[in-house]
């Protein structure tokens, strides 16, 4: 008479839907696959709390995997996060761009906005820049993402402790 009673399976209401939201991790590939091999060295400035140092950084010798993570962490693509960002498009005429924006609606998303900006007129990727949150009892994090191929890599973050100032660290990588 007495039994367990049987969980409802979860239902994933967007499984019917397709496409999903722009993939940093896709676009990371692509990008890999058109220039890797190439002779770059970058300038890398580094700056910790105010104090900035700069030195030069070769592509094939550099810690992509570390950077990609920084990149790979905010990806929405997955279908679970379908519908928990506003999306909006609009041209901004003084970059001869057309932007897409997608807006986190949950502010416990880690990811709170992506910014893709394209050309007009070729619809190539012009920039994409991202603002990251993430927030617990012991500190506040932030993060602002910036790339420009063939231009500038910038990974900016604050850290702000529950006791203590405020640690402010940004990598930046300008291609020459």
């Amino acid at each position: 008479m007495c039994a367990c009673k049987k969980k409802a399976p979860e239902v994933d209401h967007y499984a019917n839907v397709k496409g999903t939201y722009f993939s940093i991790m896709q676009f990371t590939q692509d990008q890999w696959d058109t220039y890797a091999g190439m002779p770059y060295t970058l300038t890398k400035i580094v700056t910790i709390d105010g104090k900035t140092d700069s030195n030069f950084a070769h592509v094939d010798t550099m810690n992509w995997g570390t950077i990609f993570k920084y990149f790979f962490e905010t990806d929405i693509s997955a279908h679970k996060y379908l519908g928990h960002y506003d999306y909006t498009d609009y041209d901004d005429d003084d970059l001869d761009a057309h932007n897409y924006l997608y807006t986190a609606r949950d502010r416990d998303l880690f990811t709170r906005k992506l910014l893709i900006g394209t050309d007009k007129y070729t619809s190539r990727i012009k920039f994409i820049y991202i603002e990251t949150a993430k927030s617990s009892m012991w500190n506040d994090e932030t993060q602002k993402l910036y790339y420009a191929p063939l231009k500038s890599l910038q990974i900016q973050q604050s850290r702000k402790p529950f006791i203590g100032a405020t640690k402010e660290t940004k990598i930046e990588y300008r291609f020459p």
